[in-house]
């Protein structure tokens, strides 16, 4: 199972930034419906961890939870006003992800 590096976990909240904007770029999408930002894998570890580095950046650990859904898939859900802390500290690199995000919070302003 994936765990990530001692060093990663010691490094500064950039360096931390970086490496869960590339997870959410690959793995992530924003959500209109549901207004949620979601990073969906099999291996729950790896999420767990991503949680984890998200907890220590600032993020609410009450508005992200790990949900199980079908062919055992897990999807990493950050939802309420960790919604706009992400758009804030991490966002994604690519365009039209970006253009969900802003769509969500444009919509939701108490976000």
């Amino acid at each position: 199972m994936l765990k990530l590096s001692t060093d990663l976990k010691a490094e500064n909240d950039e360096i931390k930034f970086m490496f869960i904007r590339g997870f959410f770029d690959s793995e992530g999408s924003a959500v209109v419906s549901s207004k949620t930002v979601k990073a969906a894998n099999k291996n729950l570890t790896i999420l767990k961890s991503i949680r984890k580095l998200l907890n220590d950046t600032g993020f609410n650990s009450e508005n992200i939870s790990i949900n199980r859904s079908h062919d055992n898939v897990y999807a990493l859900c950050i939802y309420r006003k960790n919604l706009r802390f992400f758009k804030e500290r991490i966002g994604f690199s690519i365009r039209r992800k970006n253009e969900k995000l802003n769509s969500i919070l444009r919509a939701a302003p108490g976000i």
